[in-house]
């Protein structure tokens, strides 16, 4: 064997190892801890709605980020991020990811300009037929689960934290502060595929120091995460 394969292959196995520590170590960090997942729209290929002089990738990066860190600090829960700068995301893939870790909340971010100088929170969750989806059901938990039927596994739960958030979010306090709309069912591309609560949270907002100010609001009404 030539020195060069020699080399690569010494490589292949000290990555293979540092792989498989690296996973050992996450799962044994995360186990027996709640989880969150937080998803910021965008990302390297997909940079979203202009927003002032940036588009909205990075501001929800940005978000995603400081609720990161205020989550974790208020509830301990460990809050894992979908994507870094520079990488790509594919929702599919993120929604086996929140399946297997069990997670106790998805949560994608999505963010517009608004004109009005009031921000406004609106509080999405996934529903395709407003009427057949929230029929009582039993789905068995070891059996084949279509993508585009995943969300009814949690549909009554997603729903009741949705429900949460908003009453906390329309305090006197905070209506002063910004408008909470919602919960609204719609189909939702971002969401498919999760069988755990999975909600959709829309910012609009003139700029963003304004939405910098809906942060410890956002945190404070995702108390239910934590019980």
């Amino acid at each position: 064997m030539k020195p060069s394969c020699r080399y690569k292959k010494l490589l292949c196995i000290i990555a293979l190892i540092f792989t498989v520590i690296t996973f050992n170590g996450y799962t044994q960090n995360t186990q027996g801890q709640k989880i969150s997942m937080l998803n910021p729209a965008g990302d390297v290929k997909h940079p979203g709605r202009k927003f002032h002089n940036g588009y909205e990738r990075a501001v929800t990066f940005r978000i995603a980020e400081q609720l990161q860190k205020g989550i974790e600090q208020k509830y301990n829960i460990r809050t894992i991020l979908t994507r870094m700068p520079g990488e790509e995301v594919i929702h599919l893939q993120n929604a086996s990811f929140a399946n297997r870790l069990k997670v106790s909340l998805f949560l994608h971010l999505a963010l517009y300009k608004e004109e009005s100088s009031k921000p406004k929170i609106y509080i999405y969750h996934l529903v395709q037929d407003p009427v057949a989806d929230f029929a009582h059901r039993t789905l068995p938990t070891l059996t084949f689960t279509p993508v585009n039927k995943a969300y009814l596994h949690s549909i009554h739960q997603t729903k009741t934290f949705g429900e949460r958030m908003k009453l906390v979010l329309s305090t006197h306090d905070n209506e002063a502060l910004f408008d909470c709309c919602g919960v609204f069912g719609l189909p939702l591309k971002p969401l498919e595929g999760i069988t755990q609560p999975a909600l959709l949270i829309e910012i609009g907002a003139s700029n963003e120091e304004k939405i910098t100010a809906l942060i410890q609001p956002l945190i404070d009404s995702l108390k239910f995460i934590a019980e």
